[in-house]
């Protein structure tokens, strides 16, 4: 499995749309996008949509829309995973998120996007939200995320969560995990850690202020995807010691066969 690479984290406030900082993919690369966005009015439904570099960019998971701070206001608050594949000559780019494709309306957005190799493909992944009420000073809220099944050990497990909140603070880094990304801005934030040697199904992680609101996970698993051969390979055998010159066999769309 590969390691992933942070290619940007980035923050903005009262405004539809938050594109990333310029960087240049590698070639036939991965890239994951996660963003959450709050706007202040619950009536209207977010309606996301994700670009960049010329590539086509799929969903692959999204939370539900929860309070962002308490129950009694009108902040919303909802996290998206989006991915797209590279290919061989990739230049310089930038990934944008804008949570009301569908119309017009200011919102506070924050963005991540990583990198992780092609072939590496999605297993498994699981969504989760919790709405804490009326916090006050010194609450830290968490948040697990619990994959459908136990992760494969040498998969990728990727972890992302989202606060909307009224305080700064770091999230905490999951047990196990190493962050990529960890941000500790006003109104909305996010953060995004990784793991190769997980076996379970549950991730926590807190966030480390108070007057936090809405709290948003998402959790995917990667696994290398391994391409067959191209029909008519001819390939040698190898005999559990050495390459047995005397045998090969040919690929035939499904299967090795003997010549």
């Amino acid at each position: 499995m590969s390691t992933p690479t942070l290619r940007s984290l980035v923050h903005n406030g009262a405004a539809q749309t938050l594109a990333s900082a310029s960087f240049t993919p590698g070639a036939n690369s991965r890239l994951l996008a996660f963003g959450v966005a709050m706007n202040n009015n619950h009536t209207t439904n977010q309606n996301w949509a994700v670009s960049g570099g010329g590539l086509s960019w799929s969903r692959i998971a999204q939370t539900a829309q929860v309070n962002a701070f308490n129950a009694g206001n009108n902040w919303r608050l909802r996290g998206e995973l989006w991915t797209a594949t590279v290919g061989g000559s990739p230049g310089s780019m930038t990934v944008t998120m804008d949570a009301f494709s569908a119309g017009s309306q200011q919102s506070w957005n924050s963005l991540v996007v990583i990198e992780v190799d092609e072939d590496d493909g999605v297993v498994q992944s699981i969504t989760n939200t919790a709405m804490y009420s009326n916090e006050t000073e010194g609450n830290q809220p968490s948040l697990t995320t619990t994959l459908p099944g136990s992760a494969t050990d040498g998969n990728l497990v990727l972890a992302f969560f989202g606060v909307g909140g009224d305080e700064e603070g770091p999230f905490s880094v999951p047990s196990g995990f190493t962050a990529l990304a960890n941000q500790e801005t006003l109104d909305v934030s996010v953060a995004a850690f990784h793991r190769s040697n997980f076996t379970g199904t549950a991730i926590t992680s807190q966030k480390l202020a108070g007057l936090m609101g809405g709290f948003v996970g998402i959790a995917v698993e990667l696994a290398a995807v391994e391409e067959e051969p191209a029909p008519g390979l001819v390939a040698k055998v190898w005999n559990g010691s050495s390459w047995d010159t005397a045998t090969v066999k040919t690929w035939d769309g499904s299967s090795w066969a003997s010549l």
